[in-house]
């Protein structure tokens, strides 16, 4: 499976290097273990330093983005990994990244431990990023609610959070795609533009 893995990434290196726009290459989405405490560096590193050897083969200038296991943040829980795929020489070429969210379906009564989650999340990254030591962060994907007056609450936390952290970030997602993944519910998927009443 890492032969297949590390052919697909060179073969989407060698198409999409130097093209116009390119933010980088993520390695994979939300790796799952069915722990939240499992070590990432002992199931992910390795594999990660393989796919990004395979992409640097063919494009050596473009960012790599490299996630933890996705349930660590939420559970508090730092990344085990001392360094990017690349090791430290690649810090200004890779990126940690990571998504942030608190619960679907918050409401107005349990947007505190919303925010409560949200903190704990953040704070767990930035332990991630103390110990990686170098290279950008991203969130890579946050958002992902309905359009009311608590969404937007929801949204201007992270993004207050982003922008205190000096921390790059990208909506999931912009508009429905109807894909089978999110496509039971259209209203909650798309770029949220949420009114209040004064």
């Amino acid at each position: 499976m890492w032969d297949h893995l590390a052919d697909f990434w060179t073969a989407v290196a060698t198409a999409f290097r130097g093209v116009n726009g390119l933010l980088g290459y993520e390695l994979i989405n939300e790796p799952f273990a069915k722990s939240p405490f499992a070590d990432d560096a002992a199931l992910l590193g390795p594999l990660y330093q393989r796919l990004n050897a395979a992409i640097r083969a063919v494009d050596d200038d473009s960012i790599v983005f490299y996630e933890s296991l996705v349930l660590s943040a939420p559970e508090g829980q730092p990344t085990h990994m001392v360094a990017g795929p690349g090791g430290p020489e690649y810090d200004d070429r890779q990126a940690f990244s990571f998504h942030v969210y608190c619960f679907n379906g918050t409401t107005a009564a349990t947007l505190p431990l919303c925010r409560l989650a949200l903190e704990i999340n953040w704070r767990t990254n930035l332990l991630s990023l103390a110990r990686l030591g170098g290279g950008g962060r991203i969130v890579t994907e946050f958002g992902a609610v309905p359009q009311d007056s608590v969404s937007l609450e929801v949204l201007e936390t992270v993004l207050d959070a982003a922008d205190a952290h000096l921390t790059s970030w990208a909506y999931w997602t912009f508009k429905t795609f109807g894909d089978i993944t999110t496509s039971g519910n259209p209203h909650s998927e798309t770029l949220c533009v949420c009114l209040t009443h004064v």
